[in-house]
């Protein structure tokens, strides 16, 4: 085994020649370490991810409440079943809120339906819906806008911190399902 003009040993013989790179993490003896490796990973180890996705998401607005305009007429009240709804179109063309147990409701249009189904996520069982159509549009609207700018400022950081734009994307979307937000 010699060494190269750097300094760094070669491993193999005169046809083969291969440097060896030394890592700078305390894998061998992590006793034996610096202070200041020391000190970096304790700090690592002292914040949770978990914690600091949270913090980046926030408070997430309480749906329908917040996105619905002051004074607008609640019509029918809908008691919503405990299991998972899914909007979907039937072979009549008409658009339905189901479960697996036999829940099923007809409702006018696709927006009505995400209209209760982000009011389930959000963890209301019963959803009171507004008389006026344009209302609905709106919150869902307007929800589903925030829900997208909170997914991108969010993968944004991470992206900043991590320098991986999929594995940012990923514990976002994580960090969305756990929180109960849509993908959207």
């Amino acid at each position: 085994m010699g060494q190269t003009a750097r300094g760094a040993p070669e491993i193999g013989g005169s046809a083969h020649r291969f440097r060896v790179a030394v890592k700078n993490e305390p894998t061998l003896f992590p006793r034996h370490q610096p202070p200041w490796v020391q000190e970096a990973t304790s700090s690592q180890m002292q914040s949770s991810p978990a914690s600091h996705l949270d913090e980046l998401l926030g408070e997430p607005p309480n749906f329908p409440t917040d996105f619905l305009p002051d004074g607008s007429a609640i019509g029918q009240a809908l008691t919503l079943p405990t299991d998972t709804l899914e909007l979907k179109i039937d072979r009549d063309g008409q658009w339905v809120l189901s479960t697996l147990s036999g829940f099923h409701l007809a409702v006018k249009n696709e927006v009505e339906g995400k209209y209760i189904l982000y009011a389930k996520l959000r963890g209301h069982a019963v959803v009171d819906l507004p008389t006026a159509m344009i209302h609905i549009f709106k919150a869902v609207a307007a929800f589903e806008k925030h829900c997208r700018d909170q997914f991108q400022r969010i993968v944004q950081a991470l992206e900043l911190k991590s320098t991986n734009r999929q594995l940012a994307e990923y514990q976002t979307r994580q960090l969305f399902k756990s929180r109960n937000l849509p993908l959207v």
